[in-house]
């Protein structure tokens, strides 16, 4: 149903002959010297936030620029700041290809906007989720997306945990579900 508001929305004030973008997806990275390179986003590192998007239109999307904000979290949050919300390009992004569109490639076509920065706050709580805007505009049209990101550990230890003697009694090990 969402899809659906979403492309009535974009036909109805650009037309069916220009570019309509679509969101792909987010890849999100921990980096830096506070980073574990783990892919779990713990409080105090750092993000690098790749977008993707595609061009389900008819026309190419060219002059596109992106902005990245956080959205309003109403009492919950902010867990995350933004520390970078453009990524300084000037992309073309051209239409898919009817073939592609018949068999359901769209995403072969898709352009990764490299990258955005944010940082997870120091006292952010596990499970805390953050949502962004993504705003990509050409000039004339705007075309906005949303997408969260949620403060996790990439392990978490849940269950009984049982310790066992070794042969010798000198030793102990551990056995731990991962979930």
């Amino acid at each position: 149903m969402g899809t659906g508001l979403s492309q009535d929305f974009l036909l109805n004030n650009y037309g069916t002959n220009g570019p309509i973008l679509r969101f792909e997806g987010v890849s999100v990275y921990d980096y830096g010297m506070d980073a574990d390179y783990d892919g779990a986003f713990e409080p105090g590192e750092t993000l690098y936030i790749y977008a993707s998007v595609y061009n389900e239109g008819r026309a190419d999307a060219t002059n596109v620029t992106d902005l990245i904000a956080l959205a309003d979290m109403g009492a919950y949050g902010p867990f995350m700041q933004v520390t970078q919300a453009t990524t300084f390009t000037t992309n073309t992004i051209y239409m898919v290809p009817e073939w592609a569109r018949q068999y359901g490639y769209e995403y072969l076509y898709s352009v990764t906007l490299y990258y955005f920065e944010a940082t997870v706050n120091a006292d952010a709580v596990e499970g805390g989720k953050q949502r962004f805007w993504l705003t990509t505009t050409d000039g004339g049209r705007v075309w906005p997306f949303d997408f969260s990101i949620t403060v996790a550990s990439r392990y978490s230890i849940s269950g009984q945990v049982t310790y066992e003697a070794g042969p010798s009694r000198s030793w102990r090990s551990c056995r731990m579900g991962r979930s």
